[in-house]
């Protein structure tokens, strides 16, 4: 009976290690992801792991940081994973500020939470930029814009002189998948 008690608990305790790995490489490939678009500035992709509620301001903090803020690097210090749905991160980041030329180094901590499967930064302490939650980004449509159904996409292509050449609906790969014939456009050259 005790050998059956020893080999249940020896069981479980693997399969809450195996969770905890898993939690955690998800949570590295996250992090990585986040902190990976924010250095190369691209801040929408960066918004989609902040929770919902900070993705506007944090675009608003960040959209005429194109020319004045440039991180030049950041490392991964520490990763304290309390639960299996909880993580603090420390970071440091290495960036300039203009009109500063000089290179400055900023530890900062990332709390990370795993909701529905996805793990989302709620806050960061120590930021760069700090956030002003009433603050709205200049282009609203810069992240969950109005007026396109999921899986569709408004596509304008503009010429060299700005003007419109041509302006369509499309819809997604999956959509024209199931089944659905392609019909060739009015522009297709003929076949020779």
């Amino acid at each position: 009976m005790r050998w059956l008690l020893v080999v249940a608990l020896v069981a479980a305790s693997a399969c809450a290690t195996a969770r905890k790995e898993e939690a955690l490489d998800e949570l590295r490939r996250s992090v990585e992801a986040y902190n990976h678009a924010f250095r190369w500035k691209n801040y929408e992709r960066a918004s989609s792991f902040l929770q919902s509620s900070l993705r506007g301001p944090f675009l608003a903090a960040h959209e005429d940081d194109g020319k004045a803020l440039h991180v030049e690097d950041y490392r991964i210090l520490k990763v304290d994973l309390p639960s299996e749905d909880i993580a603090l991160v420390t970071v440091r980041y290495r960036f300039t500020l203009l009109p500063s030329v000089t290179v400055q180094k900023r530890s900062v901590q990332q709390n990370w939470a795993r909701v529905a499967g996805n793990w989302i930064l709620e806050s960061e302490k120590g930021s760069i930029r700090e956030l002003d939650m009433g603050a709205v980004p200049q282009n609203p449509d810069a992240f969950g814009g109005e007026g396109e159904e999921e899986g569709q996409a408004e596509v304008e292509v503009i010429g060299p002189d700005g003007k419109k050449v041509a302006g369509d609906t499309v819809a997604s790969p999956d959509e024209t998948k199931e089944g659905a014939e392609e019909t060739p456009s009015e522009e297709t050259p003929p076949s020779k």
